[in-house]
């Protein structure tokens, strides 16, 4: 639930209060060893820090991501 309140924030142009669930989130999923869960936060987290202009852990998010979908 923290990932879909925190997208909620992404789509109301709020993505600066997002990163912090998703980071919460990424926390739990961690804790939990839940590598979907993980790859499913890593890319909301990417796409946050993308639009906050967070490049640099926007590609970070990214790599981490793609590795663990593959």
């Amino acid at each position: 639930s923290l990932n879909r309140v925190a997208n909620w924030h992404v789509n109301r142009d709020e993505p600066d209060r997002a990163v912090p669930l998703h980071e919460e989130a990424l926390s739990r999923f961690r804790a939990r060893d839940d590598r979907a869960g993980i790859a499913d936060t890593l890319d909301f987290l990417a796409m946050a820090s993308y639009l906050t202009a967070d490049f640099r852990h926007a590609t970070v998010y990214c790599e981490e991501a793609i590795a663990l979908l593959r």
